[in-house]
């Protein structure tokens, strides 16, 4: 019985102890690099960007298969339960003119097999639908940049806008302890009669309208969370809790003269299009 006793302490123990780092984990605080992190692996529009680039390969990989040699194969078998007959004339086997007779000839069985290999020399369609499938798996590479791209400025921008009001959320609290406090006093010096009583209800007026703002901007922090668990591709229902308070890196960013992921995608386009219409002729 004592054993069994220490055994459901041990038990009572290891649920605890699961419930507590489960409740840290879910409390701890999303930086902006965790979220951007979670988004590039997690989020939908991403995943069907690259869904397009996969379709795209296999695509490729179709138009590349037309000037693959390729050996064909048929094989016919036929049974036949009654051979046809045909007329011969008579006089043939020695008989009297102008008589036919039935004969048939044949086996029953009958097998026919062929293998025919082709092999393409030159064909220019087929290196035409090359040439497009290839600018076409180009462009769905350089959308999916683009995207990536627009997923990193989404997260960015709902992060700063949540730690802004989730700092103006601070503020409008601390002036609401404050206005408690005004409040307070001068509750007390009208009961002393040093003031007026609408000197009191300036104050409530005040406390109604921290109040309202207060409401607002906590509707406006959870809206900002939900379009950010939208882009994180993280369920509605999971808490989320981000830093209040602004970091700036002190890291120096090194700018390249490359083309943007804008002009890239025109410049595929217009290859793309061009190569389309010479196709044409």
């Amino acid at each position: 019985m004592l054993v069994n006793t220490h055994l459901l302490k041990l038990k009572l123990l290891m649920v605890l102890t699961i419930l507590i780092f489960t409740t840290n984990s879910e409390a701890q605080n999303w930086s902006l690099k965790q979220c951007i992190d979670t988004a590039l692996v997690h989020n939908k529009t991403l995943k069907i960007a690259q869904g397009d680039i996969e379709i795209a390969n296999e695509r490729n990989k179709e138009a590349k298969s037309g000037l693959v040699p390729k050996l064909y194969g048929n094989v016919d078998y036929r049974y036949y339960t009654d051979l046809p007959y045909q007329l011969l004339p008579a006089s043939v086997f020695g008989g009297p003119a102008g008589v036919y007779k039935e004969a048939q000839f044949g086996v029953p069985h009958n097998l026919n097999a062929n293998l025919t290999l082709d092999v393409p020399l030159y064909n220019p369609q087929a290196i035409g639908a090359i040439t497009v499938s290839k600018r076409a798996k180009e462009l769905n590479q350089i959308q999916f940049q683009q995207t990536e791209e627009q997923v990193v400025f989404d997260v960015s921008n709902l992060y700063y806008n949540a730690q802004l009001v989730s700092n103006q959320i601070v503020f409008i609290k601390n002036g609401l302890s404050n206005s408690e406090k005004l409040l307070s006093n001068i509750q007390l010096l009208y009961s002393q009669q040093m003031v007026k009583g609408t000197d009191v209800d300036k104050i409530k007026l005040q406390q109604s309208q921290l109040n309202t703002q207060l409401s607002k901007a906590n509707a406006q922090l959870q809206q900002i969370l939900n379009l950010l668990k939208l882009q994180l591709g993280i369920t509605p229902s999971r808490p989320i809790t981000i830093e209040e308070t602004f970091s700036t890196s002190s890291e120096v960013v090194k700018y390249t003269s490359k083309p943007t992921s804008d002009i890239l995608l025109f410049n595929t386009k217009e290859h793309a299009i061009d190569i389309s219409r010479n196709n044409l002729f």
